[in-house]
């Protein structure tokens, strides 16, 4: 049985179909198709799987103004100060304050791919 496999093998290989050769391969017990895997792995190495980059999140904590009211210019600069050093806002939430607390804004900023 593993003898007609490793024929069927062969042929694969000699038609450069290296991916199936290499899948049935894998079906035999045999130190012998471990070997041969190697030598698959030699001609054409399997690609890596590529990994994500992590992307930073930054949160910044903006406070409002008098009266509890958000402050539009503070919040302003804060955005364009993270866009220039190349992050994009993926969130804004205004926190109301409470009796005399003053109440703040949450901007969430992702750093762009490259």
């Amino acid at each position: 049985m593993s003898k007609a496999k490793f024929a069927a093998a062969k042929e694969l290989i000699e038609e450069k179909k290296y991916v199936e050769a290499r899948s049935l391969l894998k079906t035999i017990d045999h130190p012998t198709a471990r070997e041969w895997e190697k030598k698959l792995d030699k001609i054409d190495p399997l690609p890596k799987a590529k990994t994500k980059k992590a992307r930073k999140v930054k949160v910044i904590r903006v406070r409002h103004g008098f009266f509890g009211n958000p402050n539009s210019r503070a919040l302003q600069r804060a955005i364009e100060k993270w866009m220039r050093k190349g992050y994009e806002l993926k969130e804004q939430v205004d926190q109301r304050g409470q009796g005399l607390r003053n109440g703040y804004t949450l901007l969430t900023f992702v750093e762009l791919d490259d």
